[in-house]
């Protein structure tokens, strides 16, 4: 997971020792001192020095009561010393039990924690919802070649931004966006390569949102099924974190990484199916659209060593009136911004939430070039709660140049003539309508 940044060199196996107090000293009324239980072990292990080493992994022949733990911990006079290590608390439930340290995911999840790492979540942040990452449900899909027969289930990959927290993705392989930067396409490298495709692939694109970039941003990266991630849900996928650095409260329980699922995906579930699992793959052609922070993550194609992502910034149309002279944000201004500048790659309504979504077109709309998304409002059965465009018997239809584009959730009409005309479509890809109507 760390790309060579750990390792676990010089490790060493104390063996088991008897600890000076009863287990009711350490777990009572639901309770678990995990310090005494670290101080006590250190001392009791016998070791003259633990200044050589990075973690202690302390593991118990009975349960600490609900779990088992990863984190920090300060131990002070263990022979002599005292300082700050990386900690595991990892229990033992009997033989008909594997959870603890029989389970490899289970002390994965839990040494990842003592990295750093906190938990990551479904797309409604529920901190054990995510199949994708073993820092969140490390017990998903136990079945066939994840069960090792000494080590138990088998824990998956780390999402990004987990690596990310840990230091094991370096600078140079993640991409921080911008919106100056327009329109940007990147090589995203599956997280599992051992090493990058080429020097200038990356593990992690980093899209920060408007109001607060440094603490609210998208993550997306690239998974595949082999090494540790043979267990995912899905051969190949692409997944959208949305990261908010103000959520838990301070609750180290808490996730702040959710899966960021495209639209219809299917509902959260505790563990198991839902968006935690398959559901949460945005598959190539589509894109993400963020109305609210005006940008576009698209997955462009699949390539041997992960996907093409192409990240773009959205012009938005706000009035229902469009006289065609390139008024502020009328249609006719965002498909002229959109037929001249390659760093658009999307136009959106957002109009007053009304019963009438109609915009008025009049003379004559640019053609639009390869490679767009015109989005109205939503997918719903209920026409009403599309967009219209509507050419008052007046305008010229709407011309799509090639191919690679995309229209959602519109009605076409009163048009003179044919009310859309696709031409020059020699992309393989094609117009692509979903939820639209084009009348007359």
């Amino acid at each position: 997971m760390s790309y060579g940044a750990a390792n676990l060199n010089n490790s060493k196996a104390v063996g088991w020792v008897t600890l000076p107090s009863p287990r009711s000293t350490y777990v009572s009324g639901g309770n678990t001192n995990l310090n005494l239980l670290a101080h006590d072990c250190a001392t009791a292990s016998g070791q003259t020095d633990l200044s050589s080493y990075y973690g202690l992994n302390f593991m118990f022949n009975a349960s600490l009561g609900c779990c088992a733990w990863g984190g920090g911990v300060f131990i002070s006079n263990a022979n002599g010393q005292s300082g700050v290590w990386r900690a595991t608390w990892m229990p033992y439930l009997g033989a008909g039990s594997t959870f603890g340290w029989r389970e490899h995911g289970v002390l994965a999840h839990e040494i990842s924690h003592s990295f750093g790492s906190l938990h990551s979540g479904s797309s409604v942040g529920y901190q054990y919802g995510s199949n994708w990452d073993v820092v969140s449900n490390p017990q998903a899909h136990c079945t066939g070649a994840a069960i090792d027969p000494t080590y138990g289930c088998l824990g998956q990959g780390i999402i990004s931004y987990n690596r990310d927290t840990m230091g094991f993705i370096t600078p140079t392989r993640k991409i921080v966006y911008d919106r100056n930067m327009g329109s940007q396409t990147y090589n995203l490298d599956f997280l599992s390569l051992a090493t990058p495709s080429s020097p200038s692939s990356k593990y992690e694109i980093v899209v920060p949102t408007l109001a607060n970039p440094t603490s609210r941003y998208y993550t997306v990266e690239a998974r595949r099924q082999e090494s540790y991630d043979t267990k995912l849900p899905l051969p190949k996928a692409v997944l959208i974190h949305d990261v908010d650095l103000s959520r838990g409260g301070g609750d180290p329980n808490a996730a702040i990484a959710y899966l960021f699922v495209p639209p219809g995906a299917p509902a959260d579930a505790t563990r198991g199916s839902g968006t935690g699992d398959a559901g949460a793959n945005w598959p190539v052609g589509q894109t993400m659209i963020d109305s609210t922070n005006k940008i576009t993550i698209k997955v462009v194609a699949a390539t041997s060593t992960g996907f093409t992502i192409k990240v773009a910034p959205v012009v938005v149309v706000t009035q229902k009136t469009d006289n065609s002279t390139g008024q502020l944000n009328s249609l006719s201004w965002a498909l002229n911004q959109a037929a001249g500048d390659l760093t658009i790659n999307t136009v959106e309504f957002q109009l007053a939430p009304d019963a009438n979504n109609t915009v008025q077109v009049s003379g004559t709309l640019p053609a639009v070039r390869q490679g767009l998304t015109i989005q109205g409002k939503d997918c719903s059965d209920n026409l009403s709660s599309r967009i219209t465009l509507d050419g008052g018997g007046t305008a010229t239809r709407l011309n799509l140049s090639a191919g690679n584009i995309s229209l959602s959730g519109l009605i076409i009409q009163n048009f003179v003539g044919p009310q859309l005309k696709v031409l020059n479509a020699t992309s393989n890809k094609g117009v692509r309508v979903s939820c639209s109507r084009v009348l007359g």
